[in-house]
């Protein structure tokens, strides 16, 4: 994934985040990185230390969840439910 895409998918995540669950929050773009997953994509803490928490974004759609409780294919799935809502 290129550069300026990765930046596309954290600004909206920044933004969801920021409207959804923290309105003061604040993000500095280089703690946190964003990898492609099957149409959507993973936002995870950068630095390479465990997380026991991340987020998958498709979209205007973001689902924010721990790995322990929960398949990320599960996630995803609930994300193009939440995706086909939209459009039907």
């Amino acid at each position: 994934m290129d550069k300026k895409t990765e930046q596309e998918i954290l600004e909206s995540f920044f933004k969801w985040y920021s409207e959804t669950i923290d309105p003061s929050a604040e993000f500095d773009p280089n703690a946190w990185m964003a990898a492609p997953y099957k149409s959507a994509f993973i936002v995870v803490p950068s630095g390479g230390g465990y997380g026991n928490y991340m987020h998958v974004i498709k979209g205007e759609n973001c689902i924010g969840f721990s790995p322990a409780l929960a398949t990320l294919e599960s996630i995803y799935q609930k994300l193009l439910d939440l995706e086909n809502k939209e459009d039907g």
